[in-house]
């Protein structure tokens, strides 16, 4: 389970990071259509983190930001970040 959500956010990080620099180029070459393509490709992103989302709630995961308050030395592992 914990290798599938990694997987999942890796694909996520790369899709976008891609999407980033597809945009750029994009831009620069003033390329409508490859931007209508980008588009999709993040609301195919989109939908995975969407999925990702509806399971963490569905077996009523906690991130870890509200796992800290759970912790004796909360407020200084919050400083932290």
């Amino acid at each position: 389970m914990l290798e599938g959500i990694v997987l999942n956010l890796q694909q996520v990080e790369s899709s976008l990071n891609d999407a980033g620099e597809l945009v750029e180029m994009a831009l620069a070459e003033n390329d409508d259509d490859s931007l209508h393509s980008i588009a999709a490709d993040i609301e195919q992103t989109e939908k995975i983190v969407a999925e990702m989302e509806f399971r963490r709630r569905k077996t009523g995961a906690r991130c870890c930001c509200a796992c800290t308050s759970a912790m004796p030395n909360a407020k200084v592992f919050k400083s932290k970040f």
